[in-house]
C-alpha cells in the first residue's frame, strides 16, 4: 500500500504507546486512518489530544475508555486524563465508543460526526466549569447522534455542553441523569470570545432525544435543557425532569432569538425571565404541537419577546410577553399579564375557577372553547379583554388516587354472592359531557358504578385512556375510549366501547349473542374486544362487527378460575397453549406460580392480574408482557434487572404499560467475589504469577465466565474460568504503586464484577551484552552494547556511560541499545578494559560491569609527496602518517632509502617535530619510506620521487651614488633562492662592458665571502652626466651555477666652488696686476679645466686680441702681469668663469677700484 492510503490501526492498551507519543498520535498515524479501539483504555496514561482527521470505531463493540478525569477547580482544572479534539481533528468520525468518567472536549473543530457512543459519568466530578462532553472553541458543523449519556451525582456539573459553536445537530440521543447533577444539555457562551471572523453561537438542532432525569431532584438553577444562542430548533424530544425542562441560562447574560419548540413532550418550560432566572434578550420564539406541563413566556431586559404558540397541549400557560399569538392549543388555564396578546381558537378545560385570567392591556380572546369548574365560554374568563365567539367545551377531569374522593363516594354493602363489598360511585360533581381519565393504582373498590345512587343521576360521560382497577364495573350511559375494563356489567342504555378491551360474565355474553336476555343492555362496540368463556370452550370470543366470531388461541383467566391454560400445581403452561397464544389475566389469585417455557403473550385486564412470580425459562424468548398493573410493587422473580445484567431472554421481551413492578431474570444472576492473592511486590519488566479465583456468595469457586486482567491500565491476559484457580502472569512497566484490576464477566448465571488492588512495583535489574569486543588502535568505531532487562523487555530510558581508562562517553539507551562513536586511543592498548555504567532511571536500578576487550595494532595511512630539493638545503617533507581516524602518528620511526638501498635518513617520530631532507649530491629517482617499530601500529611503507637540483644563484648589485672623478666601491651580493648567503666563487665587475683591471692591467677578481664581493673603481670625469653600466659576473662553484647581474646608473658631475683671491683695495690705471682663481670640490683642488676673466663683462684678451685662458692646475688658475690699461677712475666688477668637463660652469666676482695718478 502507498503511504497515503488510509489504514486501520488497532488501538488498545498494548499498542497505545506505539502510535501515541507525548499524548498525541505520532507519524505512524495519518489523516484519514481508522482507529479501531478494541479493549480497555483504563487509566490516565491514555490521555489523548487528537489533532488529525481520523475515524474512531470499535469493530468488536468492546471499547472501554476510562481516563479518570477529576475536577480540581471551578474553571475546568482537572487531574487524571482527558480526551480532546483540536482543530486538526476536523473531519473526524467517532462511532461506537464507550467512555466512563472521562471528560471529552472538542475545540475549534469542524465537520465532525459523533455517533452511537456511550458517555457515563458515575458519581465523579469530571466537568466542573466545563461539562463532561463539550463542543466549544468556535467549533462548526458537528453532529452527535444515536448516543447515550448517563450521569449520576456528579457534583452538579453539566453533561453535554455546546459553548461558542454553530451548526450543531444533536439527534436521537438519550440523556439520563440521577441524583445531584447539573444541566443535562447546555448551550452557553461562558468564557467565549468570538472575533468578527468566528462563526456565531447559532444554528442548533436538538431533535428526537430522550432526556430522563426523573430520579434527579428539582433544582432552581439546573435544567434539562439550558439555552442561549440563536436559530435553535428543539424538535420531537421527550423530557422527564421534575425541575424546569427548558430554560435560559442562569446569570442574566442569556441571548435567545429565533427559538422553535415543536413536537416535544415536556413538563415545564421557561422562555424569558422568572424569579432568579433573568435573560438579557429574547425574541421570536415559536412553540408548536408540543405537550407541556407548564409554559412561561415572559419579557427580557432588552426585548418584549414576541412568541407564537400553536397546536400544543399545555397544562398551564403564563403569558407575560407582548404581541404574542396563542392559537389552536389545548390547555387547562392561561394567566396573561402581557399586552396586545391574541388568544384564539383554543380549547381550555379546567376544574379551577377560571380558564383565563388576564391583567394585560389590549388582550383579544376569540373563538375559544372554554370550561372551568363552574363557568363556560366567556363567563370563564377573568379580567378585561376583547371577547368574541367563545363557546363551551367538555371538562376533562383526571382522577387519581389523590383526588378520587373529590369526585366519588365510597360505600359498603352486602352482596349475596360476594359478601361485603366496597362500592365507589360518582357524585354530582361529574356532569354531562365530562371526560374522565382514570390514573389509579389502588385495588379498591370492589365495584365501581357510574351512577350517583343517591340521586339516581346517570350523566352522559366519556371515559378514555384508562384502566379502572375494580373487580366489577357497572356501566351507565357512558362511552369508553382506549380503556381496559377487567369485569363490566352494562346497566344503562347508550354505552359505547371504542378501541377498548372488556371482560364480561358468561351469561351477559350469551345475552349479547342474542340468546334469552336477562335484563342487560347491549353496548355499541367499535373496534373492541370482549372476553368471556363460551360454554366449555377454552377459547375467547371476539365481539367486533358480528357475533359468534371465535378467535382461537386466546385464553382468559380471571375471577379465581383458570380456564385450562395453566397447571395450577406446577405453574407450567398446558400443552394446548402454543407459541404465539395470548393469555389475559384479571384478578387471578389461584395461580401461585407461573413458568413460561414458550413464546406467548401475557396481558392484564386489571389490578392484581397475577399474584405470583413469573419465571421465564429457556425457550420463552420472544414473549411479550402488556398491561400488568399491581396495587403495590410486585416482584417477578428475585433479582432486579439493570442496565448491565440482562440476558437474551430478557432482551427479547417487549414490556409495555407496566406499573409498580420490578422485572427480574428468569434465572437470577448471583453476585460474585473476585479474590486476588496477596502480592508482596512486582518487579518492573518481570513476569510475576498472580493467583486469582472467583467465588459465589457461599464462597464456592466459580468455573464459568472469564476474567480480564489489567495492570496500570495495560492488558495482561484474558482467561476462561475452567479451573478452580487461575494463574495470570502480569508484567509491570511502572515503579511505585501499581493498580491491578480484574474484570469478571459472569455470562448467564453470575453478575459481572471488578476488583482493584494496589501493589508495589520496584525497579528491575539490568545486564549488558557488549557487541563490540574487538577493535584496532586509531580506528573510529561505533561501540555498541545491549541493555537487557531481566525479562528481555525493551529498555527505552536512562543513560549508559562507556569508560576506557580516563575516557568517558555517555549516550541514551534506545530500544535496549546504547551506541557511542569513539576513536580507539593508543592509551587503551596496554589495558583493554571496558567499563559500562548505567546510571539508573525511574524503572531500572543502577548497574555497572567491566569487560575485557581485544585491541589490536591499528593500520595507517602513509604518504609522502614527491620532493624537489636543492643541494645542501633542508627541505621539509610533505608527509602524511595518520591512523584510520585521521590522527597524526607520533611514535615509531621512518627510514628513507634510495633506489640503491642506501639509507639516506632515519627519523624518530617521537623526537622530531619537523621532518626534513638535505641532499649533498645530485639525486633524481625513487625514495622508499618505511614506517616501523611502532608500539601501536602495523608497519607500512610509501614511496616518492626525489629530484635534486643546484640552488638558484641570485646576484644583487648594491645601489651606488656615482659622481664623476670619485672612487666608488662596487658591491655584489650573492644568495640562493632562499636568500641564503653564498660563500665561494669570484665576481668580476665590468664597467660599460669593460672588465675592471688594476693599475697593472690585471683583471680584478673579487672573492665571494658570506654572500658579498667588492672592488674599488674611480669614475673618470668624462663619465659625468652619463650612464654607467655595471655588471657582476659570478664564476659559480660546484654547488652553485655561474650567474651575471647588471645595473645601470647615472654618473653625476662633481659639485665645485670658484673663488678669486683678494686684490688691492685700489689699482692704478695702466698698471700690471696678477689675478688668481681657485677651484676645488669640497676641500679637494680640481686639476682640470680653465678659467677666463672678465672686467665689467668684457673678456680679457692678450695683445693679439685672443681670449686669455688660465689653465687650472692643482686647483689654481692664474693670470699674471696683466696690464689693465688706461681705465677711468671708477669701481669695476671682475668676474672669473670656470669651465671643465664633468663640472658645471662656475662664476665668481670681485670689485676693484681703479684710480689715476
Amino acid at each position: 500500500k502507498s503511504n497515503n492510503e488510509p489504514k486501520t490501526i488497532g488501538l488498545n492498551s498494548t499498542t497505545f504507546d506505539t502510535y501515541v507519543t507525548n499524548g498525541e498520535f505520532n507519524d505512524l498515524v495519518s489523516d484519514g486512518d481508522t482507529i479501531d479501539v478494541n479493549g480497555k483504555l483504563d487509566g490516565d496514561r491514555f490521555s489523548l489530544n487528537v489533532n488529525k482527521a481520523l475515524n474512531f470505531i470499535s469493530s468488536n463493540n468492546e471499547s472501554y475508555i476510562n481516563l479518570y478525569t477529576q475536577s480540581t477547580g471551578d474553571y475546568g482544572e482537572a487531574t487524571g486524563g482527558q480526551l480532546t479534539f483540536g482543530h486538526g481533528a476536523s473531519g473526524s468520525n467517532i462511532t461506537n465508543l464507550y467512555f466512563y468518567n472521562t471528560r471529552i472536549k472538542f475545540t475549534n473543530v469542524s465537520n465532525v460526526n459523533v455517533n452511537n457512543i456511550s458517555v457515563i459519568d458515575y458519581e465523579k466530578n469530571i466537568g466542573s466549569g466545563t461539562g463532561h462532553f463539550i463542543i466549544g472553541g468556535q467549533s462548526d458543523n458537528v453532529t452527535i447522534t444515536n448516543s447515550y449519556f448517563y450521569t449520576k451525582d456528579n457534583g452538579q456539573h453539566s453533561t453535554a455542553v455546546f459553548s461558542g459553536c454553530s451548526n450543531i445537530l444533536f439527534e436521537n440521543n438519550t440523556i439520563v441523569g440521577e441524583g445531584a447533577i447539573g444541566n443535562l444539555l447546555y448551550l452557553n457562551m461562558f468564557n467565549v470570545e468570538l472575533d468578527e471572523n468566528s462563526p456565531s453561537h447559532s444554528n442548533f438542532i436538538i431533535r428526537n432525544n430522550v432526556i430522563n432525569a426523573s430520579l434527579a431532584p428539582s433544582q432552581m438553577t439546573c435544567f434539562a435543557i439550558c439555552l442561549t444562542g440563536s436559530n435553535i430548533l428543539i424538535d420531537n424530544n421527550t423530557v422527564d425532569y421534575n425541575g424546569t425542562n427548558i430554560s435560559p441560562i442562569f446569570g442574566g447574560q442569556g441571548v435567545l432569538e429565533n427559538i422553535t419548540l415543536q413536537n416535544n413532550n415536556l413538563r415545564s418550560v421557561l422562555l424569558g425571565n422568572a424569579g432568579i432566572i433573568e435573560v438579557k434578550y429574547i425574541n421570536n420564539t415559536k412553540i408548536i404541537n408540543n405537550t407541556i406541563g407548564g409554559l412561561i413566556i415572559s419579557k427580557s431586559e432588552e426585548s418584549t419577546h414576541k412568541s407564537e404558540i400553536y397546536n400544543n397541549t399545555i397544562q398551564a400557560l403564563r403569558l407575560e410577553a407582548d404581541n404574542c399569538i396563542v392559537e389552536g392549543n389545548s390547555l387547562k388555564n392561561i394567566n396573561n399579564s402581557g399586552n396586545n396578546n391574541i388568544i384564539n381558537n383554543n380549547t381550555i378545560s379546567t376544574m379551577g375557577d377560571y380558564t383565563i385570567t388576564t391583567t394585560g392591556e389590549n388582550t383579544t380572546i376569540t373563538n375559544n372553547k372554554l370550561a372551568s369548574k363552574d363557568y363556560y365560554g366567556d363567563e370563564s374568563v377573568n379580567g378585561s379583554a376583547t371577547l368574541s365567539n367563545n363557546s363551551r367545551t367538555n371538562r376533562i377531569i383526571t382522577i387519581t388516587d389523590d383526588n378520587i374522593d373529590d369526585y366519588t363516594t365510597l360505600n359498603t354493602e352486602t352482596d349475596e354472592n360476594f359478601g361485603v363489598v366496597t362500592i365507589r360511585t360518582i357524585t354530582s360533581v361529574i356532569k354531562d359531557e365530562d371526560v374522565l381519565i382514570f390514573k389509579l393504582n389502588s385495588t379498591n373498590p370492589t365495584r365501581f358504578s357510574f351512577m350517583d345512587e343517591n340521586s339516581g343521576y346517570m350523566p352522559s360521560i366519556t371515559i378514555k385512556d384508562s384502566i379502572i382497577p375494580s373487580e366489577m364495573i357497572s356501566i351507565y350511559n357512558s362511552t369508553f375510549i382506549n380503556c381496559s375494563l377487567p369485569y363490566a356489567i352494562f346497566a344503562g342504555i347508550s354505552s359505547t366501547l371504542v378501541n377498548s378491551t372488556i371482560a364480561i360474565p358468561y351469561n351477559d355474553m350469551l345475552s349479547m349473542m342474542g340468546e334469552e336476555p336477562i335484563g342487560l343492555y347491549e353496548p355499541v362496540l367499535d373496534n373492541s374486544i370482549v372476553f368471556t368463556r363460551l360454554n366449555d370452550s377454552n377459547h375467547a370470543i371476539l365481539y367486533y362487527d358480528e357475533l359468534n366470531h371465535i378467535v382461537s388461541n386466546m385464553y382468559m383467566s380471571f375471577l379465581g378460575i383458570n380456564y385450562n391454560c395453566v397447571d395450577i400445581s406446577t405453574g407450567y403452561l398446558l400443552s394446548n397453549v402454543i407459541e404465539g397464544d395470548t393469555i389475559y389475566f384479571r384478578n387471578q389469585g389461584e395461580i401461585t406460580k407461573l413458568i413460561i417455557d414458550r413464546p406467548i403473550n401475557l396481558n392484564g385486564l386489571g389490578v392484581n392480574a397475577l399474584k405470583c412470580n413469573i419465571t421465564f425459562v429457556e425457550g420463552s424468548e420472544g414473549s411479550n408482557i402488556t398491561n400488568m398493573v399491581f396495587d403495590e410493587s410486585f416482584i417477578i422473580n428475585t433479582t432486579d434487572i439493570n442496565y448491565e445484567n440482562n440476558n437474551n431472554i430478557f432482551n427479547s421481551l417487549i414490556i409495555d404499560n407496566i406499573n409498580n413492578v420490578i422485572i427480574g431474570l428468569n434465572n437470577p444472576k448471583s453476585p460474585v467475589t473476585i479474590n486476588v492473592e496477596d502480592i508482596t511486590t512486582l518487579v518492573n519488566g518481570e513476569k510475576t504469577p498472580v493467583t486469582i479465583n472467583v467465588t459465589d456468595s457461599d464462597n464456592n469457586l466459580i468455573t464459568e465466565g472469564y476474567i480480564e486482567v489489567y495492570l496500570d491500565g495495560i492488558y495482561q491476559d484474558k482467561i476462561d474460568l475452567t479451573d478452580n484457580n487461575i494463574i495470570v502472569n502480569v508484567t509491570s512497566d511502572n515503579v511505585g504503586n501499581s493498580t491491578l484490576k480484574v474484570w469478571y464477566y459472569g455470562e448467564e448465571n453470575y453478575l459481572d464484577n471488578t476488583t482493584t488492588i494496589t501493589v508495589k512495583s520496584i525497579k528491575s535489574n539490568l545486564t549488558f551484552i557488549v557487541l563490540t569486543n574487538t577493535m584496532n588502535v586509531g580506528e573510529n568505531i561505533t561501540l555498541e552494547a545491549q541493555v537487557v532487562s531481566n525479562n528481555n523487555k525493551i529498555v527505552n530510558e536512562g543513560n549508559l556511560t562507556v569508560i576506557f581508562r580516563s575516557n568517558r562517553y555517555t549516550t541514551n539507551v534506545i530500544n535496549s541499545t546504547a551506541k557511542v562513536n569513539v576513536t580507539v586511543l593508543e592509551s587503551w592498548y596496554d589495558k583493554p578494559t571496558l567499563t559500562l555504567v548505567y546510571s539508573g532511571s525511574p524503572l531500572y536500578n543502577d548497574y555497572s560491569s567491566t569487560y575485557n576487550t581485544t585491541i589490536n595494532k591499528g593500520t595507517t595511512n602513509f604518504q609522502i609527496n614527491d620532493v624537489t630539493t636543492q643541494l645542501g638545503t633542508d627541505t621539509p617533507l610533505e608527509l602524511s602518517l595518520t591512523n584510520k581516524a585521521g590522527q597524526n602518528i607520533s611514535n615509531g620511526i621512518i627510514t628513507l632509502t634510495d633506489k640503491n638501498g642506501k639509507l639516506l635518513k632515519t627519523i624518530n617520530l617521537t623526537q622530531e617535530n619537523t621532518i626534513t631532507l638535505n641532499m649533498n649530491t645530485i639525486y633524481n629517482g625513487t625514495i622508499t619510506a618505511q614506517f616501523k617499530e611502532s608500539k601501536y601500529y602495523e608497519d607500512n611503507q610509501s614511496t616518492f620521487t626525489l629530484t635534486t637540483t643546484k640552488p638558484e644563484t641570485i646576484i644583487n648589485i648594491d645601489n651606488i651614488t656615482a659622481t664623476a672623478g670619485q672612487t666608488i666601491t662596487l658591491t655584489a651580493r650573492v644568495t640562493d633562492q632562499l636568500e641564503n648567503n653564498i660563500t665561494g666563487g669570484k665576481i668580476v665587475f665590468k664597467i660599460n662592458g669593460k672588465t675592471l683591471k688594476d693599475a697593472n692591467g690585471k683583471v680584478v677578481y673579487a672573492k665571494v665571502t658570506d654572500g658579498i664581493a667588492t672592488a674599488e673603481y674611480t669614475i673618470p670625469d668624462s663619465m659625468a652626466d652619463k650612464n654607467m653600466t655595471i655588471q657582476a659576473v659570478y664564476s659559480g662553484t660546484t654547488k652553485y651555477d655561474k650567474e651575471t647581474a647588471e645595473t645601470t646608473i647615472t654618473v653625476s658631475k662633481q659639485e665645485a666652488t670658484l673663488t678669486i683671491d683678494e686684490l688691492p683695495e685700489s689699482i692704478q690705471a695702466n698698471t700690471n696686476i696678477t689675478i688668481t682663481a681657485r677651484v676645488q670640490a669640497g676641500t679637494t683642488p680640481i686639476t682640470t679645466g680653465k678659467v677666463v676673466f672678465k672686467l665689467n663683462g668684457k673678456t680679457l684678451k692678450d695683445n693679439n686680441g685672443k681670449v686669455i685662458y688660465a689653465k687650472v692646475v692643482d686647483g689654481v688658475a692664474t693670470l699674471a702681469g696683466y696690464n689693465i690699461g688706461d681705465l677711468k677712475a671708477t669701481t669695476y666688477t671682475l668676474k672669473a668663469v670656470f669651465t671643465a668637463p664633468g663640472y658645471d660652469k662656475l662664476e665668481a666676482t670681485q670689485t676693484i677700484d681703479v684710480i689715476r695718478a
